[in-house]
Formats: C-alpha cells, structure tokens, sequence
C-alpha cells in the first residue's frame, strides 16, 4: 500500500464511465474494473465504497463472495463473512476439489485482521503528515 490508491480510483473511475458510455459495455470489463475498484477501497479501509462497489458487479466467479467475505470481516461481521466465505468454497470447489474446514477460514479471518492493521496504521500515519 503505497497510498497511490487516490490515482488509481481516479483512473478506474474514468475507465467505468468510458465503458458505460458505449453502447455495448463488455459486462466482463465493467465488472473487472468494478472488482479493482473494490479492491483498492478495501486496501484504504473504506468497506463502503468497496461494498457499493460490488454492489454494481455481477456475482458471476468466486471472487465476488471472496470479497465480501474480507469487507464483511474488516466491517466485524464474522457470521457474514463466513457465509460469503462458505459461498466462495462452494464456488471456488466447482472447478478445484473439496477442501473447505474451519481452520482454514481462521487463517483468512487472520490475514483479512492483519490487512486491516495494516490499512489503520497506514492511515494514521497519512493523518499525521
């Protein structure tokens, strides 16, 4: 996180706009950008933005609910994160095989707390400049 993150949305949000202007948007472009959005309001720490970012997207692959899944947890939910987490398994199963336990989403449950220390230190830090 190099707090460049302002530019990229910026970028991203002239790119969104470009794509809903033509005629016949690429839904799979759109969301792509919709999920980069996502993603760089997860990484400074604003779940809400990156929440009504997917909102817009299609839930079409495993990396919808995955998403929701850390937004959910960096916003304290953890019933509802294991829910968009247990729908990211089923999904992600479909294609590789079965593996899903309860230790394993501990771990994502850890890393998802470790990005969001991250993402506080690094705006407190920001707010000190």
């Amino acid at each position: 996180m190099n707090r460049r993150e302002d530019e990229a949305i910026k970028i991203l949000k002239k790119a969104m706009k470009k794509k809903k202007a033509q005629t016949k948007p690429n839904s799979n472009e759109a969301n792509e950008i919709g999920f980069l959005l996502a993603e760089l309001y997860i990484y400074k720490g604003d779940v809400q933005k990156a929440s009504k970012c997917l909102a817009k997207v299609e839930a079409s692959d495993a990396k919808f609910s995955l998403y929701k899944a850390i937004i959910s947890m960096m916003d304290q939910k953890e019933q509802e994160a294991i829910q968009h987490w247990e729908t990211f398994k089923e999904i992600q199963n479909q294609t590789i095989p079965p593996s899903f336990n309860e230790e394993e989403f501990t771990e994502f449950k850890n890393a998802v707390y470790l990005l969001k220390q991250d993402i506080d230190a690094a705006a407190t830090q920001l707010k000190k400049q």
